[in-house]
């Protein structure tokens, strides 16, 4: 297919005009078709249908140019190629996309689909440079939802060992990532989150925590409160203020009897918290 006629059908609002272009992929030229969309990659006009498309092909033939485009391209053309590799899932590409990554100065919406492609790609690899780049507050979301798409114990143990590092920004995305990533195995690490010396770490931890509305994670919960510092106390009676059942009444009744006063007193004020819910 010619480079004007495949950029009309990328023009064009009509139903079959993507089919047209894969269908050429059957055909003898199919590299053509493939290098003449890889290179539409920066046009403003077709450049995200174009990345769309290759993102459908699931072909050898598209990881190499499409490579040449993310490494040496203009960003626009990097930052659609990026998505694309995302969608490929070939993970010889993750070294490239982590070494984009780390670099800060790069345009914003190209380092957010980098950080998305490596949460679709899933490589093991690329775990510890996703971290540390959530001191990155401009992708950090970005990142902590990449994070959440490898729903594994080796990122879970990552993120939990990471709640303790020095930069706030880090600590900040560890508790979004441990929200995204959903496990409940995480629930004793952000209570104790809740005790952070930073609002925002806090805020984020109190929000994770209240993704788990299960009987078994409000009884983690519960656990965790008589143990708890007098703030996270008062955090963990506002979660339980909105997903506090008659089980969670009756498991802070039987723990009210070997505490001290102050202890008891939290554990009535958060009973008061779930039956005025």
């Amino acid at each position: 297919m010619e480079k004007d006629l495949i950029k009309e059908l990328l023009k064009s609002e009509k139903s079959d005009s993507n089919k047209k272009i894969l269908d050429s992929f059957e055909k003898v030229d199919s590299f053509r078709t493939i290098f003449t969309l890889v290179s539409m990659l920066e046009d403003e006009e077709v450049g995200i249908k174009a990345a769309l498309i290759l993102g459908k092909v699931k072909s050898e033939k598209v990881f190499f140019p499409l490579m040449d485009v993310f490494t040496k391209g203009r960003p626009a053309a990097r930052k659609n190629a990026a998505w694309v590799l995302g969608e490929l899932g070939d993970k010889r590409a993750v070294p490239a996309l982590v070494e984009v990554l780390k670099n800060k100065y790069l345009d914003i919406n190209l380092l957010q689909n980098v950080a998305q492609a490596l949460g679709k790609i899933k490589s093991e690899v690329s775990i510890v440079p996703l971290i540390k780049v959530l001191k990155n507050k401009e992708i950090r979301w970005s990142v902590a939802q990449a994070l959440g798409e490898f729903k594994s114990k080796v990122v879970l143990r990552a993120l939990i060992a990471h709640l303790d590092y020095q930069d706030t920004g880090v600590r900040i995305g560890v508790v979004w990532a441990l929200s995204a990533l959903k496990s409940e195995e995480a629930i004793i690490s952000l209570v104790k989150a809740l005790d952070d010396p930073n609002e925002e770490v806090v805020k984020g931890a109190s929000w994770a925590l209240r993704q788990f509305s299960s009987e078994r994670a409000l009884n983690n919960l519960v656990e965790e409160f008589v143990k708890a510092t007098p703030k996270v106390r008062e955090n963990l009676i506002h979660i339980f203020s909105k997903f506090g059942s008659g089980n969670t009444i009756q498991r802070l009744q039987e723990l009210s009897s070997n505490v001290s006063e102050e202890i008891r007193s939290d554990l009535k004020e958060a009973i008061r918290a779930i039956k005025e819910r």
